[in-house]
């Protein structure tokens, strides 16, 4: 075994604590984004479909009486 080997080892392991640390954040962020993405398509269609049962719904002023 070199003493080289011992520094690289070192410096692999904390490229790959910081690629983890990075990919966590990442992952959490495209999570949220993606989430809050879906969450407003529910909302559009949640009151497109509350204003289109409100206006069939709805009695005209000059019918029915």
């Amino acid at each position: 075994m070199f003493p080289f080997d011992t520094a690289a080892g070192s410096m692999m392991i904390l490229f790959l604590l910081s690629e983890l640390y990075v990919g966590r954040l990442t992952f959490k962020t495209l999570i949220e984004r993606q989430t809050a993405q879906f969450f407003r398509l529910c909302q559009e269609e949640e009151m497109e479909r509350i204003l289109n049962t409100t206006f069939v719904n709805r009695p005209s002023a000059g019918r029915g009486r």
